[in-house]
């Protein structure tokens, strides 16, 4: 197994961020910032967001899910898979696409936290991704 160096994110605006690149089977891919969100199962995107990257709320060939925000919002969603990229890493990943805006994409737990040890260090405003062996 080739042994990949730990990826590095920072904090922004107090909060931990991370920017990776979202792609759908072989289509061009766009960059997103998420919020790494300890809290959420499903990585979560609004339909606009996943527009972007030519995934389209229609075409997704799953069926529509009631889902509650940590807000108490109730969202209508989707399940997609896409590759998401970061650092030199490459997953393929269960992401709810909702069928209303979102404030900011949320980089949830499935798919990501299983493959790696992460490490939020507050004080230096880092988060630290070990892929797990």
């Amino acid at each position: 197994m080739v042994n990949i160096s730990p990826f590095e994110t920072h904090y922004r605006h107090g909060r931990p961020m991370l920017t990776a690149k979202l792609q759908k089977g072989n289509l061009s891919a766009k960059y997103f910032e998420f919020l790494i969100d300890t809290s959420a199962d499903f990585t979560l995107m609004s339909q606009y967001d996943a527009s972007l990257f030519w995934v389209q709320y229609d075409d997704i060939n799953s069926v529509e899910i009631k889902i509650e925000a940590a807000n108490q919002t109730i969202l209508h969603a989707k399940k997609a898979k896409v590759s998401i990229l970061f650092g030199a890493h490459s997953l393929l990943v269960p992401i709810l696409i909702s069928r209303e805006q979102v404030e900011i994409p949320l980089l949830g737990r499935k798919g990501i936290f299983d493959q790696f040890k992460i490490t939020f260090k507050e004080k230096d405003g880092v988060v630290v991704f070990e892929r797990n062996e």
